[in-house]
């Protein structure tokens, strides 16, 4: 996947409203390093520096809140150091289903994948300001569940990281080697709502 980030491409991404947690960047951080090692991260923030976008992972509060367009940044920077594909960025968000707290303590109360989504689509608010998800469809019979997110503009890249974040949600829930999660609509592509289907 061939991705370009500049300084002035960062710039625009600064611009965009909204603002996540530092879990986000943890999250980044812990999945450079488990693939490349400390080097591989450092090789990250050097690039950000030189662009004037500066991010120490390792001073990153999880808690805190930081503007949404450095999310995006930290993804594309390391998408171009590294080369990764659509399927590395899913990898990516699988890693940070199993990093949430949030999805690992409902896990403790919920057995079904319907009740633990639907807690994590009330807790969406806790991790951005911005965007909203709702559980449009919960089909048992035919094993699927559609998820719908609103106001949530990220980038492209960012749909495929959602795709793997519920994907590995699902997959601590279901014991099914046929789980898979895919957007089947997108704003960037004229859509009004991010919608995704998962099934298993």
């Amino acid at each position: 996947m061939e991705e370009f980030i500049n300084k002035e491409i960062a710039e625009k991404f600064l611009k965009l409203p909204g603002e996540g947690r530092g879990i986000h960047f943890k999250n980044d951080s812990e999945f450079i390093i488990s693939k490349y090692g400390e080097e591989g991260l450092k090789r990250v923030e050097t690039f950000l520096a030189e662009m004037g976008t500066k991010i120490e992972y390792n001073k990153v509060r999880n808690l805190d809140f930081y503007p949404t367009g450095l999310r995006i940044i930290s993804l594309l920077a390391a998408t171009q150091i590294f080369g990764w594909s659509e399927d590395d960025i899913r990898d990516l968000g699988r890693f940070a289903s199993k990093s949430s707290f949030v999805v690992r303590l409902y896990l403790r109360f919920f057995h079904s994948l319907y009740k633990t989504l639907e807690k994590v689509s009330a807790m969406w608010r806790e991790y951005w300001t911005i965007g909203k998800v709702i559980v449009k469809e919960n089909n048992e019979e035919k094993r699927f569940i559609l998820l719908s997110i609103e106001n949530f503009d990220l980038h492209p890249l960012y749909c495929r990281c959602l795709e793997g974040y519920f994907e590995g949600v699902a997959k601590m829930v279901v014991k099914s080697s046929k789980i898979q999660c895919r957007e089947i609509k997108c704003t960037f592509s004229g859509a009004k709502t991010h919608e995704y289907t998962i099934t298993y």
